[in-house]
């Protein structure tokens, strides 16, 4: 009997989601979307105007910082700070919103953040950090150690979508799910506890895609052994490497 092809779990937000769905359509590649978060803005996004007129350097570690930052100001980001994307789906959000001047490192993570020339000499620089309700904690840190004045600015929040996993992981199972796209820690601990219990054989002999070894290695410790990490965060990137995963596996 033929194997019925395998189906990929999406777990970014929806309208990530929907968009790496069809992308992977076109390679005849099926998905289903499950986001496990929505996304809402933030307790301090009032203050993110202020904050950022007053800036030497902006960091924003997510798209969705700069998607809830710049409806608050109408998108007219000040021209003075250097601009700082921790990856290029970050950096393409900014250059939507005429801020085309935006440093991304080679490495799209905290590490790779602090290793940018323009993070060096920073003593006495204004430093904001444009993020969710948590995360990042080593990148201030090191920038406060390098003298720079550090404030974070909470512009999103994740909030938990609820789930019936008795109906849920039954349905992924009748679709054939066996590949999972995880990028984020959040999204990992959630996944897990949705499948807590009867669906925990399954979830952990699924393959799973992720973004950094940093989550790769959290995942690794739940009990997952069939492990990908991302050459990064972009959807592009996501199905170039679901791609050759899939491709692999159908020849093995």
């Amino acid at each position: 009997m033929a194997q019925s092809p395998s189906t990929v779990l999406l777990t970014r937000p929806l309208a990530e989601s929907q968009q790496l769905q069809q992308l992977l359509a076109v390679e005849g590649i099926n998905a289903v979307c499950q986001p496990l978060f929505e996304i809402v803005p933030g307790h301090q996004l009032p203050q993110v105007a202020d904050m950022v007129a007053s800036a030497d350097i902006i960091i924003a570690v997510s798209k969705h910082a700069v998607q809830q930052a710049g409806s608050v100001f109408d998108q007219h980001w000040p021209e003075r700070p250097t601009y700082i994307a921790v990856g290029p789906a970050t950096q393409a959000q900014w250059q939507q919103q005429s801020v085309n001047q935006v440093v991304v490192p080679n490495r799209h993570d905290s590490e790779g953040l602090l290793e940018l020339p323009q993070l060096q000499q920073v003593a006495g620089l204004r430093v904001v950090i444009l993020r969710g309700q948590a995360g990042r904690e080593l990148l201030a840190q090191q920038l406060t150690q390098r003298h720079a004045q550090v404030s974070y600015c909470e512009c999103y929040q994740r909030r938990v979508i609820t789930l019936n996993s008795s109906q849920l992981v039954p349905y992924w199972q009748q679709q054939n799910v066996n590949c999972l796209v995880v990028t984020s820690a959040e999204q990992l601990t959630q996944l897990i506890e949705l499948c807590r219990g009867d669906h925990e054989s399954w979830l952990y002999s699924s393959r799973l895609l992720t973004v950094s070894k940093r989550i790769a290695a959290l995942a690794s410790n739940a009990g997952f052994n069939k492990i990908s990490v991302s050459d990064g965060a972009s959807n592009a990137a996501l199905k170039a490497t679901l791609m050759q995963v899939l491709n692999k596996a159908k020849s093995s």
